[in-house]
């Protein structure tokens, strides 16, 4: 299972660049305000924690709030309520940076969905059966790609 596993977070990492700019039109002091969930990988509506940056993963509808990995690839575990996706450490970005995402198994008829909480479980195109958990905050403009992320 553990594997299985592994070589989704490797499917997803292979799959998806990250955007790590700012939305347009979205003030800065709104994206790097507390997290009024309480928790990691909350909706960026609602600001990211402290240690967090707001991403959006190319080629999947949404945005997430990511931290960094920690020692050992190891992923903060503190999720929102109602949230059973795992955190996994699976984007890159060209700097090296790794950071952690909330890995899931989407479905048809978006049941899939309720591993992710409030937020939607997409699928990670090419990769079937794979899925990171995105928050739409109603804002598509200003979507930039970071070149060179992937598997690490």
């Amino acid at each position: 299972m553990m594997r299985l596993f592994l070589l989704l977070v490797s499917a997803v990492a292979a799959s998806a660049s990250l955007t790590e700019e700012p939305l347009m039109g979205v003030a800065e002091d709104w994206l790097a305000g507390p997290n009024m969930l309480g928790s990691h990988y909350g909706n960026p509506k609602n600001g990211c924690a402290a240690d967090e940056k707001m991403f959006r993963v190319m080629g999947i509808d949404g945005d997430l709030c990511t931290p960094p990995c920690g020692a050992g690839d190891s992923c903060p575990t503190d999720v929102p309520d109602g949230v059973t996706a795992h955190p996994m450490c699976g984007l890159k970005t060209p700097d090296g940076t790794k950071y952690c995402l909330l890995l899931c198994q989407p479905t048809k008829g978006q049941l899939g969905d309720g591993m992710c909480g409030d937020a939607k479980c997409r699928s990670v195109k090419g990769q079937p059966g794979v899925g990171i958990c995105t928050y739409d905050i109603g804002d598509e403009n200003g979507e930039v790609e970071i070149e060179g992320a992937g598997a690490w």
